[in-house]
């Protein structure tokens, strides 16, 4: 923000204060396309300076929206990352910069769920697996004890 305190004069300061709005509002714009927020207008009858600030915070507020839903988008991402590593699987590739759609978010939902699912269904099948070798070792132990009985 511009100060009278800088040396500026008042139509500097103005011209300034205009530039920085533009350039807020095409940003508070383009937030509100990417998080499919209604898009609203500041109050009519700001003066210039109320109408800076009103527009610099709904743009605080949409940068914070934004930083919500990314990271929860984010730990999913992380999440299906280390799925796939775990279960040797090529890896697919999801945008890490931009805000997901809600369609987005659902297929990722759904892939890390049945990522899960196969993890799980290994994990089952080790389980299994080594029960019947133990039970196998238990078997052939107590053969041998017999033979030797014999």
């Amino acid at each position: 923000m511009c100060e009278f305190f800088s040396g500026k004069d008042e139509l500097e300061c103005s011209t300034e204060l205009t530039h920085q709005l533009r350039e807020n509002k095409l940003e508070r714009n383009k937030l509100q396309l990417m998080l499919d927020e209604k898009q609203t207008q500041p109050p009519k009858n700001l003066k210039l300076l109320q109408e800076a600030e009103w527009v610099s915070n709904d743009l605080k507020r949409l940068h914070a929206l934004k930083m919500d839903k990314m990271k929860s988008y984010l730990e999913l991402i992380a999440r299906k990352e280390e799925l796939e590593y775990l279960l040797g699987r090529e890896e697919n590739i999801y945008d890490k910069n931009s805000v997901p759609s809600l369609e987005t978010v659902v297929k990722l939902m759904d892939f890390v769920g049945e990522l899960s699912s196969e993890k799980e269904h290994r994990e089952h099948e080790m389980f299994v697996m080594t029960e019947r070798i133990t039970d196998l070792i238990r078997d052939s132990e107590q053969v041998g004890r017999t033979r030797k009985c014999i």
